[in-house]
């Protein structure tokens, strides 16, 4: 058995482990920092890294221009800074200004999804986050929970990262996470906390 394949299947094992511990809820954090992402992590080791977790990705945009899905490090005129350093989540448009969206899928049903987006901090000049929201879906493509987001940020000073958690009601469940931003950047997502 390769290193890799091994590795792989002792994270399935922790991963099924937990959602069978029993009636105590049970959760794992994918903190994207496994990886040495120095000069970014792009499309399919990406969609590798995530399916250790029992979690799949699709990327969509308004116009015929493919979202990429990458994940990348923090760090000095990176514009952010991780919660878990040093590596994030990050979706950006491929040669479009239109909005943009992906989906995580996730393989066990949960109770609640958690996610952090990173801290922003400024280069020389001001910058400008999108205006973002996150909605939670059963396996029936029905909303689940109360979904959360942002207005744009404007801010020539450093802005603090920030927690956010769906919570299903007790009778149902979250399969998927959507997260959507209009034209202007991409949103930075860190620590994915899934609980069963």
């Amino acid at each position: 058995m390769s290193r890799r394949v091994g590795e792989r299947f002792c994270a399935t094992i922790a991963l099924w482990l937990a959602v069978v511990a029993g009636a105590h809820a049970a959760s794992v954090t994918i903190d994207f920092d496994e990886v040495n992402a120095s000069r970014g992590i792009v499309g399919a080791p990406v969609e590798a890294y995530l399916s250790k977790y029992g979690v799949s990705v699709i990327a969509q945009s308004a116009v015929n221009h493919k979202p990429v899905v990458t994940i990348e490090s923090g760090g000095p005129g990176r514009g952010f800074a991780a919660s878990s350093s040093p590596n994030v989540f990050v979706f950006n448009r491929d040669g479009a200004n239109s909005p943009i969206s992906f989906t995580f899928r996730f393989a066990h049903p949960l109770r609640s999804v958690a996610f952090t987006r990173a801290k922003l901090i400024p280069g020389r000049t001001a910058f400008t986050h999108p205006t973002w929201h996150a909605t939670a879906s059963d396996a029936k493509g029905n909303a689940v929970g109360t979904p959360v987001g942002e207005a744009e940020i404007e801010s020539s000073g450093a802005v603090p990262s920030r927690r956010f958690t769906i919570t299903a009601p007790p009778s149902d469940r979250i399969t998927a996470l959507t997260v959507s931003a209009d034209d202007r950047a991409s949103v930075l997502i860190d620590d994915l906390t899934l609980t069963w």
